[in-house]
């Protein structure tokens, strides 16, 4: 059973959160477009404002500076969510103000459009991935896809690779870069993909949308 790690899931969820509830341990929270499956054992954050929602994934190792500079942008009042935390700094400063941001974490903003600004940590310990099987994923967890759709998707692609035995296309994305997505019934288009952290040793980057 998978208890821990992540996924936003877009395309056929009813079915999904069906499957989700019977293999793996954990929380399901509906997104404006899509939902999101965190594990039992995954520290998970959120922050919700007039526009849209933030989420944190994880733990930043540098949290106690990242709220001081925070505090600066509500007054004075004393700002303990993560996911607060760094939606304040990129509002107030820009996004690449979460460059300043260092742990094993995945951070994303979702519009109310349903557009995602996804920030994967620097290290890439646990490696994120864009993931067309049918419906469309964001996840650290390959098995997930595997365990809800039948397939031995266990391996870790190196860049971009479409597997036809699966049927499904795999993309890693590059540790330390902020990437825009946005979903339509059929795609996931990437509308930019930075830079922001300082990136792993082996950098692996995501090219173009889902095809």
């Amino acid at each position: 059973m998978v208890d821990n790690g992540f996924c936003i899931i877009h395309g056929n969820i009813n079915k999904d959160i069906s499957l989700l509830a019977h293999c793996c341990s954990g929380n399901i929270e509906m997104l404006r477009n899509g939902c999101l499956f965190t594990g039992r054992k995954t520290p998970v954050q959120s922050y919700r404002f007039a526009t849209g929602s933030a989420y944190l994934i994880g733990s930043l190792r540098n949290k106690r500076l990242l709220r001081h500079l925070a505090t600066h942008f509500t007054g004075g009042v004393p700002v303990v969510n993560g996911a607060e935390v760094l939606y304040q700094l990129s509002t107030q400063l820009g996004s690449a103000a979460l460059g300043l941001a260092e742990g094993d974490f995945c951070f994303f903003i979702e519009d109310r459009n349903g557009t995602l600004t996804l920030l994967t940590d620097a290290r890439g310990q646990n490696p994120v991935y864009l993931v067309n099987a049918g419906d469309r994923w964001i996840t650290d967890k390959l098995k997930l896809i595997s365990a809800l759709h039948d397939r031995d998707i266990q391996h870790d692609p190196q860049g971009s690779e479409t597997a036809p035995s699966v049927g499904c296309h795999i993309q890693r994305i590059l540790p330390g870069t902020l990437n825009v997505f946005r979903f339509s019934n059929a795609d996931c288009e990437v509308c930019e993909s930075r830079q922001l952290l300082r990136p792993a040793k082996m950098p692996l980057s995501i090219e173009g949308g889902i095809q």
